[in-house]
């Protein structure tokens, strides 16, 4: 008879997001993290996980959103993008006349 040892559970790593997001290929991100004493963390997301990411940290329990509240908000904020450019484009035309 062999006997199991207990193993003790891993311990995670505490890291904070360091507010950069890069899109890597295949329309994967990496989000981008450290450790508290500044050892960089590269967290790898593919496209479904970045959905599932996505509503979770929106609606952590799940009652609110689905992933088509996520879309409508996707595109909402691609429109708002769009007309930040496009505003800073005015303002630049106005500085250069």
């Amino acid at each position: 008879m062999t006997s199991q040892t207990d193993t003790p559970a891993p311990i995670p790593i505490e890291a904070t997001w360091t507010r950069e997001v890069q899109h890597g290929d295949e329309d994967s991100v990496i989000v981008c993290s450290a450790t508290a004493d500044g050892r960089p963390i590269a967290v790898f997301v593919d496209p479904d996980e970045r959905e599932a990411l996505a509503l979770t940290l929106l609606d952590p329990n799940g009652d609110d959103l689905d992933v088509a509240d996520l879309r409508e908000l996707r595109k909402r904020l691609a429109a708002f993008e769009q007309r930040a450019v496009l505003a800073g484009q005015d303002a630049e035309r106005r500085e250069d006349r």
